[in-house]
């Protein structure tokens, strides 16, 4: 056992609001030459830059929106209404590829 008491310990660390260009490359899951080389794209695509006054530092918060922004938004349209269990049986089929 610890000789430290609970009030003794320190706190967890948030997590960090800003990231270096490494961290970013994590972010990506991509290597830190591949994001250096990268880096113009992503800008030119809406990435978002360093924080202004920060030196290199990113926005984490705001590298998450940007991906989240690159998702292709599911097509809800195409499914049937909740309601209409006999269309939900036919989709369901129709996903898994039975034919009947």
């Amino acid at each position: 056992m610890s000789d430290v008491q609970p009030w003794q310990r320190r706190p967890p660390r948030p997590a960090p609001l800003l990231a270096r260009a490494p961290e970013v490359a994590a972010l990506l899951d991509m290597s830190l030459a591949s994001f250096r080389s990268a880096k113009r794209n992503l800008l030119a695509r809406g990435f978002p830059p360093p924080v202004p006054g920060l030196g290199k530092r990113w926005d984490v918060e705001a590298i998450r929106d940007w991906l989240a922004s690159q998702r292709a938004p599911k097509d809800r349209a195409a499914e049937p209404p909740l309601d209409d269990i006999a269309a939900w049986q036919r989709e369901i089929d129709r996903r898994l590829g039975y034919t009947g």
